[in-house]
């Protein structure tokens, strides 16, 4: 749906149990397998843009986080994944 059309209505942010993000009119009741993350309300380009930021910081967090296991020893990241 454009953009436009979105005048004046409130969205939420929700989550799948497949961890995918999308946007839900705030009154309506969240769909089935879809949970409210809490994290966001606001216009559609305002949570879209919290989705894109949001999965931006968990890939530099993965990244991170690779990055520090494969400085580890070799038996210390056996047992810390």
């Amino acid at each position: 749906m454009p953009v436009e059309l979105h005048h004046g209505l409130v969205f939420k942010v929700i989550v799948s149990q497949d961890n995918e993000y999308s946007l839900w009119l705030l009154d309506r009741e969240d769909p089935p397998g879809w949970r409210d993350t809490g994290t966001m309300r606001g216009t559609a380009p305002e949570c879209l843009a919290h989705i894109k930021k949001s999965r931006f910081e968990k890939h530099q967090l993965k990244q991170q986080y690779a990055g520090e296991s494969r400085d580890l020893p070799k038996a210390a990241r056996a047992t810390s994944a």
